[in-house]
């Protein structure tokens, strides 16, 4: 038996947690891993079933797993979520003081970069 929860009761610990560690200030190598995470956690609600096109015989196969379409495909060696999950997952995601958490640090880094390569230009 499932329960069934809003999806503002949706809580995600680890996502959260690496969230924090998406700061400018984090070490390189941290920031990088939780935000694969982040975006790990994304891809996970774009991934969906797709039909197979080949024959009847292949479809009817009891042993075969269901293809996955991923954007990148490297995800491969799981099973997609229902489609609840997947707009749990994203309403929660996709809250724009969570999105500004995820991709604020990226753009300074830019903004940074960018400056310093200005004033390198410029002498």
């Amino acid at each position: 038996q499932r329960t069934v929860r809003m999806p503002g009761e949706v809580d995600f610990p680890l996502y959260a947690r690496a969230l924090e560690f998406c700061a400018v200030d984090s070490d390189t190598f941290v920031r990088v891993t939780a935000m694969n995470i982040c975006l790990n956690t994304l891809r996970l609600i774009t991934m969906q079933k797709v039909e197979d096109e080949s024959s009847d015989a292949d479809a009817a196969d009891a042993n075969s797993e269901p293809s996955i379409k991923s954007p990148d495909a490297s995800l491969t060696n799981i099973q997609p979520l229902l489609i609840f999950d997947r707009v749990a997952i994203a309403q929660h995601v996709c809250t724009p003081s969570r999105v500004v958490q995820l991709v604020g640090p990226i753009f300074s880094k830019l903004a940074q970069l960018s400056g310093m390569m200005e004033e390198l230009i410029r002498e």
